[in-house]
């Protein structure tokens, strides 16, 4: 049922997918997986050269954990468009999820030319190296991700495991601990009283 109401306000809204793609997003960011992919399916095989589809697409993928076919459904968006930033991002996640560390290191890096204020994808970048043992390098994205969004937890959180080995003074190491947790919850708190206005508002994006 909710893949034929999202074909029919595809076929409503011939100007493209975009605003049932935002709809799915807000269905993913509630966590109705169901109705994010029904709106992936459709948005996929209806607009099937439309790389943001496919990015969308990868990301409930990822969700669902079929990590694979998430990398390929990434791997598509960038053959589509190149140089879309958002498309190199999400292929660099799915490969770091698959273990597939240069091949992670890389999209991101050719995200962030091209988007170098995406505070995320330096985070990102930062678990990456990190996982390669390249400390000083993940502290610097790390580093960055912090500068660009001093709010960001788990930014602070990678930064706080890249330094734990060169740092002796524990007491410094729990106060940080202590200062991520309660962040961590007001954070939860606050996406969810977000989530059901952008389903709302995202479900009048495609009714207009």
């Amino acid at each position: 049922a909710a893949g034929e109401c999202f074909t029919r306000a595809l076929r409503q809204r011939p100007r493209g997918p975009e605003p049932l793609i935002g709809l799915g997003r807000a269905y993913l960011a509630a966590g109705n997986i169901p109705k994010a992919a029904a709106a992936a399916q459709v948005v996929t095989e209806r607009a099937p050269t439309h790389a943001a589809g496919h990015v969308f697409h990868a990301q409930v993928l990822r969700r669902l954990w079929r990590l694979d076919d998430a990398h390929a459904a990434a791997s598509r968006a960038v053959e589509l468009c190149p140089d879309d930033p958002d498309a190199l991002h999400t292929l660099g996640s799915m490969a770091a999820l698959l273990l597939r560390m240069d091949e992670a290191e890389d999209a991101l890096r050719r995200a962030l030319e091209l988007r170098p204020e995406a505070g995320t994808v330096w985070c990102e970048l930062g678990h990456v190296l990190a996982r390669k043992g390249r400390s000083d390098d993940a502290r610097e994205a790390f580093d960055k991700s912090l500068e660009l969004d001093p709010d960001d937890l788990v930014a602070r959180w990678g930064h706080y495991r890249a330094v734990r080995p060169a740092h002796a003074d524990e007491h410094s190491l729990a106060r940080e601990r202590e200062r991520a947790l309660p962040e961590l919850r007001a954070l939860a708190d606050r996406v969810e009283l977000h989530t059901p206005a952008q389903i709302l508002r995202a479900e009048a994006a495609i009714q207009d």
